[in-house]
Order: structure tokens, then C-alpha cells, then sequence
């Protein structure tokens, strides 16, 4: 285990201190944060399967959908989070058909 040299901080201990210092609604902002980042990487996962899977490329479902290929990059690196509208059109452009469902948490 290393030494954290003098005027340092160890991450962890950091960590804890800005936690530490959150108000209730700051920290909920936080995970509410956390969240919607999860959501985000699960929705261009998503869009990469569906692309992938029909065997076409960024370019090619970008013309499909009348849109440009860095749209498409966005949306699967997680940069841009794809409206209802826009995951319906990228599944018809892929040959699928959008379902929403609700689960329990």
C-alpha cells in the first residue's frame, strides 16, 4: 500500500467528505443523476444492438432515418439521449417494432 505524500488526499477519504456534505436534496439530485446516466447507456446499447443486429452501419441508418451519421454516433456513445420518436424511427429503420413495458424497480 502506497503513502499519500503530505498536502494530499486519498480519493476514498475525498469521497466520503463531499458526501458527507451533501444536503438531502443535493444527494438526491445526485442519484436522480445517476439514473438518468444509466438510463442514457442502456438506451445507446440499445441502438447499437438493434444497428448491429440488422447488419447495417451508422451511415446506413442514418440514411434511412433522413438524419447524419454523427446523429446516430451520439446517440450510441451515449452523448444524446434519443427521444420516443427518435428510438421508434431507429427501430423501424432496423427492421423492429418499439415496445415500451414498465417493471417493478
Amino acid at each position: 500500500m502506497s503513502t499519500i505524500p503530505d498536502g494530499y488526499i486519498d480519493f476514498d477519504d475525498l469521497r466520503a467528505e463531499v458526501d458527507a456534505s451533501y444536503t438531502p436534496e443535493q444527494r438526491k439530485e445526485y442519484e436522480d443523476a445517476g439514473s438518468d446516466a444509466e438510463t442514457q447507456i442502456e438506451l445507446a446499447e440499445l441502438v447499437y444492438k438493434m444497428r448491429t443486429e440488422a447488419g447495417i452501419s451508422q451511415a446506413e441508418l442514418a440514411r434511412r432515418m433522413g438524419t447524419r451519421q454523427p446523429f446516430i454516433s451520439d446517440i450510441e456513445r451515449g452523448g444524446r439521449t434519443p427521444t420516443v420518436a427518435t428510438l421508434n424511427r431507429i427501430a423501424h429503420a432496423t427492421g423492429n417494432r418499439l415496445r415500451l413495458t414498465v417493471e417493478p424497480a
